[in-house]
């Protein structure tokens, strides 16, 4: 039923009978104080479960042996609570304590402990540790690679992460040989995420423009184009960086006129917006006024650089340094029509 306030009011009164009985079992005890941490956890309530989730392994540490897994999966809930009370000294800690437990069972199941290194990795990511971010996240792909299906997307997945920490790095190249990875399993997976296989392609197309091949981001950004224009509305806001990122290429590529046109498709896009980013669109004003200027279209081009005087003077308020730029173009086209 998914009335998660009403379980934990009696896992609760369950609770506190076991606590008031002479008689209780301690593990019972321990598996409601989970139980309840667990309905908490589903109410999206982190201090609450966290505080059940402890209570529950304050029980079993001392009722369990010191390799047994329910400590692991225990170790592993606290672990996920801190993590989302941003606690990542503490998140890292638990993390440990679970991964320490499963590498030393016989009966760990090989999958779990690689979405533990996984996890861990994401938290060293959270924190900037970006050489234990990539130690576990190629933990938890080596073990994955030996026990998933070549086409499975958690592999994917794990390749992405592994490519996210390189690009961090400023390690392009690399990045761009894991998120192929990541693209090519996505791309035979019959049960592949379309949305998600486009953000793989933007990511590729991102480090390629990253180490200046041009026509590599350009092809990569236009294959999550065509996926994105199919799933999402006109004006949805994931255009938006894909647009530009093409429009800057073409500048780039001194082809003015396709420029002019992928950064007028975001424009569009972001005018639209409740709460659009107005530094980001100032410059893209600019930048399309200089293209029309370059066009010898002045018309086009002082219109744009009004355009984005305006959105400058929201952008920037009263730091008028930064506004003299846009001021200065459009003083500069004016005299020269």
């Amino acid at each position: 039923m998914k009335d998660y306030s009403n379980a934990v009011l009696f896992y609760k009164k369950a609770a506190t009978i076991r606590e008031g009985s002479a008689s209780r079992d301690e593990a019972e005890l321990a598996t409601n104080y989970n139980n309840t941490a667990v309905a908490y956890s589903w109410m999206n309530d982190a201090s609450n479960a966290l505080q059940y989730y402890e209570k529950a392994l304050n029980i079993r540490e001392k009722l369990l042996p010191v390799n047994d897994l329910v400590l692991a999966t225990n170790c592993t809930s606290i672990a996920a609570q801190y993590n989302l009370l941003k606690q990542y000294t503490k998140a890292i800690q638990f993390y440990k304590k679970s991964i320490a437990i499963s590498e030393s069972s016989s009966a760990t199941a090989n999958l779990d402990l690689a979405t533990n290194y996984n996890n861990i990795g994401n938290v060293y990511t959270s924190i900037d540790d970006k050489s234990n971010a990539l130690h576990y996240h190629q933990k938890a792909l080596a073990i994955r690679k030996q026990s998933l299906p070549s086409d499975d997307l958690t592999l994917a997945s794990t390749y992405n992460n592994i490519a996210s920490v390189y690009f961090d790095m400023e390690d392009y190249t690399s990045a761009i040989s894991f998120y192929a990875e990541a693209a090519t399993i996505r791309e035979r997976s019959p049960s592949r995420d379309e949305l998600n296989l486009a953000t793989n392609y933007n990511n590729l197309a991102v480090a390629y423009n990253a180490i200046e091949d041009r026509q590599q981001a350009l092809k990569y950004y236009k294959k999550a184009v065509a996926i994105r224009e199919k799933k999402l509305s006109s004006n949805d806001p994931l255009l938006v960086p894909l647009y530009s990122g093409i429009a800057s290429i073409y500048s780039s590529m001194e082809d003015k006129t396709s420029a002019i046109e992928w950064y007028e498709k975001s424009l569009r896009i972001q005018e639209t917006l409740p709460s659009p980013n107005h530094q980001s669109m100032a410059i893209m004003y600019y930048n399309t006024a200089r293209a029309y200027e370059d066009l010898k279209n002045l018309s086009a081009a002082i219109s744009n650089a009004e355009r984005s005087l305006v959105i400058a003077r929201l952008a920037f308020s009263s730091d008028l340094s930064k506004i003299k730029l846009y001021e200065d173009l459009v003083e500069r086209l004016r005299k020269e029509q």
